[in-house]
């Protein structure tokens, strides 16, 4: 059984059980990746989405931060989960400013926050299908979506070319009478940095699924299709970056479908 501390902003420790034995290679992997287009279909059971808030300014973070890294390999080439981490601003005042981080990524934290009835935020914070993780037990609450029937149908369409990423989703079968919005997340793997200054001070960090740009919450309408434009930056190693897109319920933060491409 794993344990991770986790800090408020102000530096109020916690500690949460993960209940996961981490094993096996670094899995980075996810649908194929192809030149060009691409067209990538959902399934008819639930695909989970594991976010975490994290920060370079955090020294509770790394062991985090690697925990996201090896959750595909752990959990086994059949269950469908796809981890996101997104990097708070919080921590940027208070030593180190995280060159990752934004005020987008704290807004939709405290967002989750608010529909949890949680007091505070706090980093690292894992949220497991719109829950706080350390009430969870990680394994079994990622188990139970993919054993879930689908709630949504997603069909994501991709032109890469150069800098510019179209991207043309279409969302079917959603609830109706409900609130749903659509997510869309390019994220990075990879990365590799030195910390200067802050808790991390001296310490070399590894990240992956590092969310680059982020668009959402999007008004979802069955049938409809939504086009985006998705920039590139060229600083980005277009080798280690890819694409989730989630429909979520809007009020629970319940995932009803999600789906991931390689570019």
């Amino acid at each position: 059984m794993n344990t991770i501390n986790t800090a408020t902003s102000g530096g109020e420790r916690r500690r949460f059980s993960l209940g996961l034995a981490l094993a096996g290679a670094l899995a980075l992997s996810g649908q194929s990746a192809l030149a060009g287009k691409q067209v990538i279909t959902s399934g008819t059971t639930k695909a989970s989405v594991v976010e975490l808030y994290t920060s370079e300014g955090c020294s509770s973070c790394p062991p985090a931060d690697d925990y996201l890294s090896k959750l595909e390999a752990a959990m086994g080439s059949e269950v469908q989960v796809m981890p996101l981490a997104f990097h708070v601003d919080y921590w940027d005042y208070l030593g180190w400013k995280d060159p990752f981080s934004k005020a987008q990524f704290t807004q939709r934290q405290r967002e989750i926050g608010a529909i949890n009835k949680q007091r505070t935020i706090y980093t690292p914070e894992l949220v497991v299908d719109g829950k706080e993780a350390r009430k969870l037990n990680m394994v079994k609450a990622i188990e139970e979506t993919n054993a879930m029937q689908a709630q949504a149908d997603i069909r994501l369409e991709l032109d890469h070319s150069g800098q510019q990423l179209a991207a043309n989703i279409t969302v079917d079968n959603a609830p109706e009478g409900q609130a749903n919005v659509l997510y869309v997340a390019v994220y990075e793997n990879k990365l590799v940095r030195d910390i200067e200054a802050g808790e991390n001070r001296g310490r070399k960090l590894h990240h992956n699924y590092v969310v680059r740009e982020f668009h959402g919450p999007s008004k979802v309408h069955n049938g409809k299709v939504v086009n985006m434009n998705l920039a590139i930056d060229p600083s980005w190693n277009t080798q280690n970056l890819g694409v989730v897109v989630m429909v979520k319920a809007k009020n629970t933060g319940e995932t009803l479908q999600a789906v991931r491409a390689i570019l």
